[in-house]
């Protein structure tokens, strides 16, 4: 018979799957739309509004990863967290959401108020936005693989 503790594990599999996926997808779609803004700024748009979907998807995965990890900890009675690989996994998944939470955030309330302004966005702010959301997904990214890697490999 299949235990609680396995099926959190699996829950939690598929919630960093989902956040990670789709946490690259977007950067791809990202890259798609800083291409096509200077070239086409209405198919940027376009790209655009399709990244914007993928928020959900990111918001679904990281709930999923939230409550299956609380789940963990409560079938092991806290043994997890006691481990130093997981207090360093946890610090980074905290990173990971404030990063997420703070600043693509607020990237992207940015860009959409330019975007939203009706004329052409002014190229020195999408310059700025553009290299922002760069270090964004850089340091998103980074932390995920650094996320993924210490629970796999417990250190």
């Amino acid at each position: 018979m299949t235990s609680i503790f396995s099926i959190l594990l699996l829950a939690h599999i598929i919630g960093i799957i989902l956040f990670a996926g789709t946490t690259l997808i977007d950067w791809l779609v990202s890259k798609s739309f800083w291409s096509a803004i200077d070239k086409d700024p209405a198919n940027a748009r376009v790209v655009h509004g399709v990244a914007l979907r993928f928020q959900v998807l990111m918001g679904l995965g990281m709930a999923i990863i939230i409550l299956s990890g609380i789940g963990m900890m409560v079938a092991t009675k806290g043994v997890l967290g006691q481990a130093t690989w997981f207090k360093i996994k946890f610090a980074l998944a905290i990173a990971a959401i404030l990063n997420g939470v703070l600043f693509g955030k607020g990237l992207g309330r940015k860009l959409n108020k330019l975007l939203d302004a009706g004329s052409q966005p002014v190229q020195s702010a999408l310059l700025s936005l553009r290299s922002r959301y760069s270090l964004f997904y850089t340091t998103q990214l980074i932390l995920i693989a650094a996320i993924i890697s210490l629970g796999v490999l417990k250190p």
